[in-house]
Formats: C-alpha cells, sequence, structure tokens
C-alpha cells in the first residue's frame, strides 16, 4: 500500500477537482517512485503542473491536437493534451481525424503531387500510427509500463 496524509490527499483531490481517474493515476505514477505522500510532496508536485493540466477537460484540448503548429517544439506542444486524459484523448483523436483537412497549408506538401493524394497518404501514415499506438497501450496497460506514456502520445496526438 502508499501511506498518504489526509491534507496531502486533500491537496491532490482539490487540484484533480475531484477526479477519481486523474487521482488513481497519479497515485499510480508516485507510488513507483515513493512508498509514502506527505503534504510538502503533494503540494510541490501538484504546484508543478500549475493546475493547467487539471483544469482542462479533455473537450477543452481537443482542438489542439488539431491545430496546425509546424514551430519548433510542436512535438511536445502536441503531447501536451494527451495527458489531459490519457484513456480519452486518444480515441477522441482517433475518431475526429479523418474530419481534418492536414495537407492545405502545410509547410509538408509536396507541390509535385495531387492534393488529394497527399491527403490520402496523410491518413495511411495516421492510420499506422494509432496501430502502433494500440501495441504500445497494450504494453502499458499489461505491464503498467507508465514510461510508455510519451510515446504512446507521440503515436496518438502528433498527426
Amino acid at each position: 500500500g502508499m501511506r498518504v496524509e489526509r491534507n496531502a490527499l486533500e491537496q491532490v483531490v482539490d487540484a484533480t477537482r475531484g477526479d477519481i481517474r486523474q487521482i488513481l493515476n497519479l497515485m499510480q505514477m508516485w507510488k513507483k517512485k515513493k512508498d509514502n505522500l506527505n503534504y510538502s510532496d503533494a503540494k510541490f508536485k501538484m504546484g508543478k503542473n500549475s493546475g493547467k493540466d487539471f483544469d482542462l477537460g479533455p473537450f477543452d484540448v481537443i482542438g489542439k491536437v488539431f491545430t496546425p503548429d509546424f514551430k519548433k517544439g510542436f512535438v511536445i506542444r502536441k503531447s501536451e493534451p494527451y495527458f489531459v486524459d490519457f484513456s480519452l484523448m486518444p480515441l477522441m483523436v482517433e475518431e475526429n481525424y479523418l474530419g481534418v483537412r492536414r495537407f492545405a497549408n502545410s509547410p509538408l506538401a509536396d507541390k509535385s503531387k495531387r492534393a488529394d493524394v497527399q491527403e490520402l497518404e496523410a491518413l495511411a501514415m495516421a492510420a499506422t500510427s494509432f496501430s502502433d499506438a494500440d501495441l504500445c497501450d497494450t504494453q502499458l496497460r499489461r505491464n503498467q509500463d507508465y514510461s510508455l506514456m510519451p510515446y504512446h502520445a507521440a503515436f496518438t496526438c502528433v498527426i
């Protein structure tokens, strides 16, 4: 088990706005490093996130995944929405990616190819990425190997 001070738990509950899924996810990740959680640790860990990930829900951040962004550091920015709800975000992206026009003004567009061919190629690459993400998710959940989460985020949200 894990020993958690009452005021530390209250800090986590307040920061996550009572979202039991996030609370359990955080506790599982923290348990891998320590067997106890005191108030100062909880305050530091929750303060480190600045409440950013806990104030927004998946419906608030799904647009960030589909907004064109190719500036330096875009992989990290595109991965951030995944960590709002790592169970739901991949499903939301997979459900909605077909309706997004990817290559309209993209710097990745190849002027020598027809736009519709490029669109089909992009959709095929996205489908392959979702397939890889499913394999990653299976290992993540089967082995509780949360170190795979950044890879899962990249496969699902950086499309």
